[in-house]
C-alpha cells in the first residue's frame, strides 16, 4: 500500500513539476517577445512577474498540496472543476479550438493533481519541494539569458519623428509618432488603412477628406528595412514561396520600432490571394496572415509614403 501511495504521491510531483516547468518556458519567452517595453527596470520586471505567474500559482498549489495534502488536493480540484465549468459557460455552444481545448486540458490536469495529493504520498516531502521549485527556475533562467542580452543591447536613439531610411533598395518616409504611428494597437486593416490615406503631411493630423499622401508599407518593403543592432539585416521577401529571409533576425528597435510600445506586429497593405486578409510583419521578421477585421493590443501600424514624392512637394 505505501509503495502504491508513494507513486501517486510522486505522479502528482512529476506532473505538477512539468506542468510549473512548461509555464516557465513560456512566460519567460512571451515576457521577453511581446513584453519588456517598459522604459524603467522596475516596470519590466514587474511585467516578468505578471508573466511567470501561472507558474508560480503552480508551484504554489503544489507545495501546498505536499505541506497540507488534503488541504492541497482539495483546492487543485476545485479550481479544475471551475475552470472547466467557468469557461463551457463563457463559451456555450463550445466552438472547439486550441484555446478551449488547453483550458479544458489544464482543468482536467488540475484535478488529475487534486487526486495525487489526496492519496498520494511521496517518501522525502524536502526532495519533493525542491524539485517543485527548482526545475521550473531553472527552465527560466536558461531560457532567460539569450533574450535578456538581445532585449538589454537594443537599438533606441530616442527619436519617434518622421525618418527616411534609404537601405536594401527601400527609399521611404515613414510617419512621426501619433495617427499614423500610434503607441497602442487595436486597429483593423480598414481603419489603418483609412488612417494612413487620410493623414496630413506631416502626418500629425487626420483629415476629413482623403490626402493620399501616405499608406501602409507592402510586406516586402517592411522586410526589406528591418534591422539589429542599428544595422539593416538584409531582409529579402519571397513572393512566390510568402516568405522572408534575412541575414541574422531583426529585433524591435529604432528608426523603425517603438521599443517603449506594447506594439508588436504591423498591419502591411500586402493582402492574400482571396482578398479576405492581409499579412502583418513582426519586429522578429516573421510574417503571419490575419483577416481584415482583427483586432489586437499587439497589433498596429505605421504609414509611409516614398521620398520622392515629398521632395518633389
Amino acid at each position: 500500500m505505501e509503495k502504491i501511495t508513494g507513486v501517486v504521491g510522486w505522479t502528482g510531483i512529476i506532473v505538477s513539476t512539468l506542468l510549473a516547468a512548461w509555464w516557465a518556458w513560456w512566460g519567460t519567452l512571451e515576457n521577453f517577445h511581446e513584453g519588456w517595453y517598459h522604459s524603467t527596470l522596475k516596470g519590466n520586471l514587474l511585467l516578468s512577474i505578471a508573466y511567470l505567474l501561472p507558474s508560480m500559482l503552480v508551484i504554489s498549489s503544489a507545495l501546498l498540496g505536499i505541506k497540507w495534502p488534503r488541504v492541497g488536493g482539495g483546492i487543485h480540484m476545485i479550481l479544475g472543476l471551475f475552470l472547466i465549468v467557468w469557461w463551457l459557460w463563457e463559451q456555450w455552444p463550445p466552438k472547439f479550438t486550441t484555446l478551449i481545448h488547453i483550458t479544458i486540458l489544464s482543468g482536467i490536469c488540475l484535478m488529475f493533481l487534486g487526486a495525487c495529493y489526496i492519496w498520494g504520498k511521496p517518501e522525502s516531502r524536502k526532495i519533493a519541494a525542491l524539485i517543485v521549485v527548482g526545475f521550473p527556475c531553472l527552465i527560466s533562467v536558461v531560457f532567460a539569458v539569450v533574450p535578456l542580452w538581445r532585449v538589454l543591447h537594443r537599438v533606441d536613439d530616442g527619436q519617434r519623428s518622421i525618418r527616411d531610411i534609404t537601405e536594401n533598395g527601400v527609399s521611404l518616409t515613414w510617419a512621426p509618432l501619433g495617427p499614423g504611428w500610434p503607441r497602442s494597437g487595436n486597429a483593423n486593416f480598414k481603419e489603418a488603412e483609412r488612417i494612413a490615406s487620410h493623414l496630413s503631411e506631416d502626418g500629425m493630423t487626420i483629415s476629413d477628406s482623403f490626402m493620399g499622401i501616405w499608406r501602409l508599407p507592402t510586406v516586402a518593403e517592411v522586410v526589406q528595412s528591418l534591422t539589429r543592432d542599428g544595422k539593416n539585416v538584409s531582409g529579402k521577401w519571397n513572393s512566390v514561396k510568402k516568405s522572408a529571409y534575412y541575414d541574422r533576425q531583426p529585433d524591435k528597435e529604432t528608426p523603425l520600432w517603438n521599443p517603449t510600445s506594447t506594439i508588436i506586429y504591423w498591419w502591411t497593405s500586402s493582402r492574400c490571394n482571396d482578398g479576405s486578409a492581409a499579412y502583418v510583419i513582426c519586429y522578429n521578421g516573421k510574417v503571419k496572415k490575419h483577416r481584415l477585421n482583427r483586432r489586437m493590443g499587439s497589433l498596429g501600424f505605421r504609414a509611409v509614403r516614398d521620398i520622392s514624392v515629398r521632395k518633389k512637394k
